[in-house]
């Protein structure tokens, strides 16, 4: 069994490298990001769920912290380590330079339509790893009609931000856009 481990993470490893080029017409080359939460925090995390009580005895409660228990987290971040997941910094004249994480799906062809898709708050990039696998399955670089960019919102999930800058719509909006014109889209996506 061990082996068809093995052969699973070469593929992932795979498709992440072949839908991983960034489009040369990028300004800013953002670096590669794998998730990988150190042990020690996994199992700190879970020896302090462990210890706590549920007071007063709650049924929804009690089965949450059962579930968080037995949750696999080495598993969690292989799915989203599935896909190509990128760290680039986005400078704004407001907020400063903002940490932005995103997963993508580049392709290969110079006319690729950059698709810029956005999860709602409380939400996470993760909702459309659906999506991604989808179009991973059907598509290979070369014949991807889209360049698909699922950014965590700034200041939230895998993305940083000053935490003395107040995140409204119309300062999300200016770094989204900020970090599409970086990746070389400044010619028009869609969002």
């Amino acid at each position: 069994m061990w082996y068809k481990n093995l052969l699973a993470l070469f593929v992932s490893f795979e498709v992440v490298n072949a839908f991983g080029s960034v489009p040369h017409t990028a300004k800013t080359i953002p670096e590669k990001f794998t998730l990988r939460i150190p042990d020690r925090q996994i199992k700190d995390f879970k020896s302090l769920l462990a210890a706590s009580k549920v007071g007063p005895e709650n049924l929804w409660l009690t089965e949450a912290k059962h579930a968080w228990l037995k949750f696999d987290w080495r598993r969690q971040e292989d799915r989203i380590n599935s896909v190509p997941n990128f760290k680039i910094t986005v400078n704004d004249a407001d907020v400063g330079k903002t940490s932005m994480h995103f997963a993508a799906l580049f392709s290969a062809k110079k006319d690729a339509l950059p698709l810029l898709f956005l999860h709602g708050w409380p939400g996470s990039f993760l909702e459309f790893l659906p999506m991604l696998d989808i179009l991973k399955r059907k598509y290979t670089p070369e014949t991807l009609p889209y360049h698909i960019i699922v950014p965590s919102l700034p200041h939230y999930g895998l993305s940083g931000g000053p935490s003395d800058v107040e995140l409204t719509l119309e300062v999300a909006a200016r770094l989204l856009n900020q970090l599409m014109v970086d990746l070389g889209f400044d010619n028009g996506y869609i969002a």
